[in-house]
């Protein structure tokens, strides 16, 4: 028995020592631990921290790694309640390693930034210099070029605020993409002119000459050393690694011109453009005075919305497409939706039987006409007007954007005769006063030199009002479409307004020429799809087209008209084309044709075609001529009168020009005198026929084809062999030529061109 205890006691001791020296052998060592994923390295203050997703990597002496996770580390304290960078201490199997944590307040700070991209709307603004292949050729600005009138502008009167894109994970690990609050480092450059090849770097106090840089929101408020130069600013987030900050992929560069000027960037800044008091306001309902005028309106919606009013501002700069809603205008613009009514027509082309009848938007909102108010220069809701100092200039810098306005239109007892005279911008000078345009301010050199040396101009702007043209060719329109109620994008009465570079479509009128002191100067513009016309002249005025297209409006692309019975007083309407395309195909049957009662007029005058068919020409433009309901008219030019007293209907004074050749002319007219060649005579209304163009004869047709009189020699005629062979040609070479007709107390510009041949 003793014996075998004794064995077991040197089994047990044998054991024993075979196991320490096992133990004390020397197998593969720690050599490092480090992070490998999983780490938060950045918390805000009072945060929860969580290591759940740690994972480190071991590497051994012998060269071998494993990856450990959190279960299997030991973690020393740490807290999120001190802000702060905390040593954290990590081990594994005796070893330990610390890593570096910081908790913040700036939730900036927090993020962990992966990428930056360059502030989407800049994006935006580059690519409008090189549209998509697949890009809709009318929404693509006409010039491209990288000049200093397309340079992007920033303005001096507001902060411009630079919001770059930063993709970043959060403090929970996840991505946080568009991240665009977030503290900056900017290093600025400048150049005084735009032909210079290099910019100079700002240092030190220099800086703060011409900016005074706000890194925590991006904001730059520039100075007036600022004006008129031109910037490079390099931009970078402010939280980056050392490795990141150097790395040129997270700083972004954009350059720009710095002009006096407001920034906008929200629709409800655009009432900063309101800066006429007007004297007094009538309510719409009650027809009584109302002591609270619109620039008191406007002041009062602007303060609410933090927005400091500015009534010298020289020019509104656009940095963001934008949309206009009744949200973003005074409520007084707004009709009750209580007491809204829907218009009852007795007939297709009469007025409404209830008063006051409006129609709704989608939210129950209306907006008024210009029955609701009554001011000095800016009658009418007239949404944003403003009075521009006389010798001065006012700009519009779209930067390329969109101003899309979807405000509510209105329909009152006088749209189916009149349609809306409300415009989106009215500005207004010395001389716009209403009253004060008497018959002879025209002639007032004071006045003409006024108008001439004050200035707006619209520049880089892509712009889409609230009432866009019908179907050419239904039968399904409302002759009373709450579209007549839709804005008209701008009058500048008694000033002097160039649009440039600039695209504007679908509103009731896209330019309205305001009287006898108006000019409008379109240059590189794109115009389309207006209800009633694209270009609305009345009682006066001038306009150039150049290098320009306007297609596509519910009548004709151009409308003169006149209400001033004293003919002797009348003032011209002078149109100038140059280089532009001019067509709106009609058919007589669109919803603004209905509305003036124009349908018949626009039947008989396709009706004369057929005088054209023995030199193989017509002006319908259509592929099936004997489909006479879809016949389509180039209704370049209509001239009529706004009166509605038939007996006195006077006729509009219009000269209109073409590539150098004068298309219509009607200012020989007057009560008592005939001038030859340049007059319209009212005297050959009465045959019933159209009076032609053509090479500067005058000619009006007397029944047989081909036989015409000759207003100028007062003699019956055959038309002319020169005209003959004109039109002959002009089918062999597919050119195309203008017809200006007089027809029923209207004048027509139209074109006139080959007939298609048999297939």
């Amino acid at each position: 028995m003793k014996k075998i205890t004794k064995i077991m006691m040197l089994l047990v001791m044998f054991l024993a020592g075979f196991s320490t020296i096992v133990g004390c052998g020397k197998g593969p060592q720690i050599e490092s631990i480090t992070v490998k994923s999983g780490l938060t390295t950045t918390y805000l203050k009072g945060d929860d921290p969580s290591f759940d997703d740690l994972k480190v990597k071991v590497v051994y002496d012998d060269g071998t790694e494993e990856t450990i996770g959190k279960e299997d580390l030991t973690i020393g304290e740490f807290s999120t309640d001190t802000v702060g960078t905390h040593d954290v201490k990590i081990s594994y199997k005796g070893k330990e390693f610390t890593v570096k944590i910081k908790v913040t307040n700036n939730r900036d700070e927090a993020y962990d930034i992966k990428a930056v991209e360059n502030n989407k709307h800049f994006v935006q603004y580059e690519s409008a210099f090189d549209p998509a292949a697949n890009a809709d050729f009318e929404s693509i600005f006409d010039n491209r070029e990288r000049n200093e009138a397309n340079m992007y502008k920033v303005g001096l009167d507001n902060p411009f605020v630079y919001n770059m894109n930063v993709t970043a994970l959060d403090t929970e690990g996840e991505y946080v993409e568009g991240l665009e609050t977030t503290k900056t480092v900017t290093t600025v450059y400048v150049k005084d002119t735009f032909e210079a090849t290099t910019y100079t770097k700002l240092e030190g106090t220099d800086v703060a000459t011409y900016v005074e840089i706000d890194d925590l929101n991006s904001s730059y408020q520039f100075k007036e050393a600022a004006k008129n130069k031109f910037f490079k600013l390099e931009i970078r987030p402010f939280y980056l690694t050392e490795e990141q900050a150097v790395n040129p992929i997270f700083t972004k560069t954009i350059t720009f011109k710095v002009v006096e000027g407001y920034n906008v960037t929200d629709a409800k800044q655009l009432g900063i453009l309101y800066n006429v008091s007007e004297t007094v306001k009538y309510n719409y309902e009650s027809n009584n005075p109302d002591p609270t005028n619109l620039y008191n309106a406007w002041t009062e919606f602007l303060t609410a919305n933090n927005i400091t009013r500015k009534d010298d501002v020289k020019a509104i700069i656009l940095h963001n497409d934008i949309t206009v809603t009744g949200a973003d205008v005074p409520s007084v613009y707004l009709a009750n939706p209580a007491n809204l009514e829907t218009p009852v027509h007795a007939s297709s082309n009469a007025e409404p039987t209830n008063d006051n009848a409006l129609y709704t938007d989608a939210q129950g909102n209306k907006k008024v006409l210009e029955e609701n108010f009554e001011s000095d220069k800016c009658g009418g809701s007239n949404v944003y007007c403003h009075n521009v100092v006389d010798g001065q200039t006012f700009e519009i810098h779209g930067n390329f954007f969109t101003l899309d306005v979807d405000l509510p239109t209105v329909d009152t007892d006088l749209l189916p005769n009149y349609g809306s005279t409300t415009s989106l911008f009215r500005f207004v000078s010395t001389y716009s006063n209403v009253e004060n345009e008497t018959d002879t301010l025209a002639n007032n050199e004071t006045a003409v030199a006024a108008s001439a040396r004050t200035f707006v101009n619209i520049n880089n702007l892509n712009s889409i009002g609230n009432a866009p043209r019908t179907d050419s060719t239904s039968e399904e329109y409302n002759p009373h479409s709450a579209q007549m109620g839709g804005l008209i994008f701008v009058k500048a009465p008694a000033v002097t307004l160039n649009v440039n570079n600039s695209i504007v479509k679908a509103y009731l009128i896209n330019f309205y020429i305001e009287r006898r002191l108006s000019t409008i100067n379109l240059n590189d513009v794109k115009s389309y799809d207006a209800y009633q016309s694209i270009v609305y002249g009345y009682n006066g005025g001038n306009m150039t087209i150049n290098s320009s297209n306007l297609e596509r409006a519910g009548g004709p692309v151009i409308l003169v008209a006149t209400d001033d019975n004293n003919p002797s007083e009348k003032m011209v309407t002078n149109i100038v084309a140059t280089e532009s395309k001019l067509e709106s195909l009609v058919s007589g049957r669109e919803a603004w044709f209905a509305i003036y009662g124009m349908g018949p007029t626009a039947s008989y005058l396709k009706q004369q075609d057929k005088q054209f068919a023995q030199f193989a020409s017509t002006f319908i433009a259509s592929t099936n001529i004997e489909d006479v309901d879809y016949q389509l008219v180039n209704a370049i030019l209509v001239n009529i009168s706004n009166d509605k007293e038939p007996t006195l209907s006077p006729q509009p004074l219009v000269k209109f020009t073409i590539n150098g050749e004068v298309i219509a002319d009607t200012t020989g007219i007057t009560e008592t005198s005939i001038s030859g060649n340049k007059a319209f005579i009212r005297e050959y209304v009465g045959l019933g026929a159209p009076v032609f163009y053509q090479d500067g004869a005058l000619l009006a047709p007397l029944g047989e084809y081909g036989t015409y009189y000759n207003i100028g020699t007062e003699e019956e005629q055959l038309l002319p062999e020169s005209w003959q062979a004109a039109m002959m040609a002009d089918n062999t070479n597919g050119n195309k030529d203008y017809l200006a007709i007089y027809q029923g107390n209207m004048v027509m510009a139209i074109e006139y061109f080959a007939i298609p041949a048999a297939e």
